[in-house]
């Protein structure tokens, strides 16, 4: 299985990474090997799905944004906690997943999450980060936080983390 770096995607790279992700969708057998459902595009509980996807690195957000898609999940972006804050303020009732960067620019994570939370307490939250899961990141999932991904992940690892916070099969 190939691993892909998030954190380092340039260029080739990411030509790569879109063109693992055209073979993946138009081909089943490449799917299954990798782990997915045999048919994400037909994953019914992905399609219903919407995720707000927060990250100020852009090739992160772009990429990790076309993975979901390609999962079947409908992607909302914003590229800091504010803007992300605003995007769900907006649309809260249509938002099923917030993912989160653990470190970015503006207003700190736990700000974010805490004002999510007064608007929709029982929003889903995944937190993502470079960092090791330390005693910071460990109480910080003590605070209403669903999961945690470390980058770089793989594919399958945020689809079945992803998944598994939705509550899907």
């Amino acid at each position: 299985m190939q691993r892909y770096d998030l954190l380092s995607i340039k260029g080739a790279e990411m030509y790569a990474v879109r063109t693992e992700l055209n073979e993946l969708q138009n081909s089943n057998d490449g799917l299954q090997a990798r782990g997915f459902p045999t048919d994400i595009s037909s994953h019914e509980c992905a399609v219903k799905k919407t995720v707000l996807l927060a990250d100020d690195e852009t090739i992160v957000l772009e990429v990790s944004a076309e993975i979901l898609n390609v999962l079947g999940y409908n992607v909302l972006t914003a590229e800091n906690g504010t803007d992300a804050l605003s995007i769900f303020k907006s649309d809260s009732k249509n938002i099923d997943l917030v993912i989160l960067d653990m470190i970015m620019p503006g207003m700190t994570t736990s700000e974010v999450v805490n004002a999510m939370q007064d608007i929709k307490t029982d929003v889903k939250i995944l937190l993502v980060s470079g960092r090791k899961i330390d005693e910071s990141t460990k109480n910080m999932m003590k605070n209403g936080y669903d999961g945690f991904i470390q980058k770089p992940f793989s594919i399958p690892m945020l689809s079945s983390v992803v998944r598994d916070i939705l509550n899907e099969e």
